[in-house]
């Protein structure tokens, strides 16, 4: 009986090394499952990274090419200003000089609104 009760025994202390073995083996297996999704994860925050620093990028350019637009249109409206100033200074002119007559000078400053 003590035989048997020592092979017994034998049997489940080998089950139980089995079944450490393979909760041991389930556990190397999610370990490294675990792993492969943290690096998963890694590389899409890097790329998100890399994306949102090219869309700040982008959006800065953009700001800026509308900048130098608004930049532009001001430059132009102020020569238009200029020049309609140096006209109407001419025209002052000629009226004073008398080599513009006050309905030619109506006339011309018509033709500017126009």
């Amino acid at each position: 009986e003590a035989e048997a009760a020592e092979e017994a025994a034998g049997r489940a202390a080998g089950a139980m090394v089995a079944s450490a073995g393979d909760a041991l083996t389930l556990a190397e297996a999610e370990a490294a499952r675990l792993a492969e999704i943290s690096a998963q994860l890694e590389a899409a925050a890097a790329a998100a990274e890399a994306r949102a620093a090219r869309l700040v990028a982008r959006a800065e350019a953009l700001a800026e090419e509308e900048r130098q637009r608004s930049l532009d249109r001001a430059f132009d409206q102020a020569e238009a200003s200029g020049a309609a100033l140096a006209q109407l200074e001419a025209i002052d002119e000629a009226v004073e000089a008398g080599s513009l007559t006050l309905e030619a000078a109506i006339e011309q400053l018509a033709a500017m609104r126009r």
